[in-house]
């Protein structure tokens, strides 16, 4: 049925972790700190603060990378897809998350969606979407 890997685990060879310093970087920055981000942005959408903090997010991340700090290079946090970020930025949300994060009770609710006044056919996309979002449609 499934066959044993033939390679054994790297803790019963000779190998020290730190020689295979990719591997937690891998886990813990694009592994834990993403995952971590990505859920706090759902609740923000469920609280219903989701643009205020984007809004926030960007200012205090541009404000960081102008620093141009060799050890935290932040980028603009644009959505939940992450879009250009490495491992290296997602290292600096976590060095900055006690302190970034600490701000999530400040946040002011985004303003309660209004339907356009003008026929649908003229509606863009983000209108399209807050019609389809305030029914609880996909």
């Amino acid at each position: 049925m499934y066959e044993r890997w033939p390679f054994p685990a790297f803790w019963t060879r000779d190998v020290e972790l730190y020689q295979h310093i990719d591997v937690p970087m891998h886990l813990l920055f694009l592994g834990v700190t993403k995952t971590t981000v990505k859920r706090i942005m759902d609740w923000t959408k469920v609280q219903g603060n989701n643009t205020a903090f984007l809004r926030f997010a960007k200012g205090i991340l541009d404000s960081v990378a102008k620093l141009k700090l060799d050890w935290c290079v932040a980028l603009e946090l644009t959505g939940p897809n992450f879009g250009g970020w490495v491992s290296e930025n997602y290292l600096a949300i976590a060095r900055l998350s006690r302190w970034f994060f600490s701000k999530l009770p400040n946040l002011k609710n985004d303003p309660p969606y209004e339907e356009p006044k003008r026929p649908y056919t003229t509606w863009n996309a983000t209108e399209l979407k807050g019609w389809l979002h305030t029914r609880g449609l996909s």
